[in-house]
C-alpha cells in the first residue's frame, strides 16, 4: 500500500492476535487451544509469558524491575 504521509495509513500494520502469539509459543498452545483455556489460566500464563520474554534481555529486566 502507498504511503500518502497520513497516520491512518499504518492501521493496516496493527496486530490484533499479539497475545495469542506470545501465549502460543510460551506454552506451545496452538491458537485455538489458547482460546479454549479458562479466563484465568489465559491471564495467568499471559502474564508468566511476558515475563519470561522480559526477562530474556537486560532492558527488559530492568524495566521489569521498575515494575
Amino acid at each position: 500500500m502507498p504511503d500518502t504521509g497520513e497516520e491512518d495509513d499504518k492501521v493496516y500494520l496493527t496486530i490484533e492476535t499479539n497475545d495469542l502469539k506470545l501465549l502460543s509459543d510460551y506454552t506451545g498452545l496452538n491458537f485455538n487451544e489458547c482460546l479454549e483455556l479458562d479466563c484465568y489460566t489465559y491471564k495467568l500464563l499471559l502474564k508468566d509469558a511476558f515475563i519470561y520474554q522480559m526477562r530474556q534481555t537486560n532492558e527488559g529486566q530492568e524495566y521489569l524491575e521498575n515494575c
